[in-house]
């Protein structure tokens, strides 16, 4: 759990910036990329319409939507789909922290805004669980 709150500690500091804060049920979300947080990072799986990943990688479409404390997570690609709580647990004028679990399996989620050196920003959720570091950009 301590490399979990980390882990959210470090991508509030990667992801926060002066834009707006988007809110978990403010969008539905495309996955760009999954991450093996447990392999130094290593991406096992690349969103359809991600450019830059690794070859290596399987392309998934996976999204994401929130609502009324119900998180869903659409594996289009495979026909799949899981379907967890979310809770926030934290606000803060750069982010907010969200508990997640699907099942046994629990999690944090953190919403924030990716600035890019243009000036421009998009809003980002990543999804902290089982090992793994989903990101999601807005729809």
């Amino acid at each position: 759990m301590k490399r979990i709150a980390w882990l959210c500690g470090v991508l509030l500091w990667l992801l926060a910036g002066c834009a707006s804060v988007p809110e978990i049920e403010d969008y539905t979300w495309t996955m760009t990329s999954v991450q093996n947080v447990a392999e130094s990072g290593r991406v096992v799986a690349s969103g359809v319409r991600v450019n830059g990943t690794p070859e290596t990688a399987p392309q998934i479409e996976l999204l994401c939507r929130a609502g009324d404390g119900s998180i869903t997570l659409d594996d289009v690609t495979n026909r799949q789909q899981y379907v967890g709580t979310y809770t926030r647990i934290e606000t803060s004028p750069r982010a907010f922290i969200y508990k997640v679990g699907f099942g046994e399996e629990e999690g944090m989620a953190v919403a924030a805004m990716t600035d890019y050196a243009d000036g421009s920003s998009k809003p980002t959720l990543i999804l902290s669980l089982a090992g793994y570091a989903i990101h999601f950009f807005a729809e």
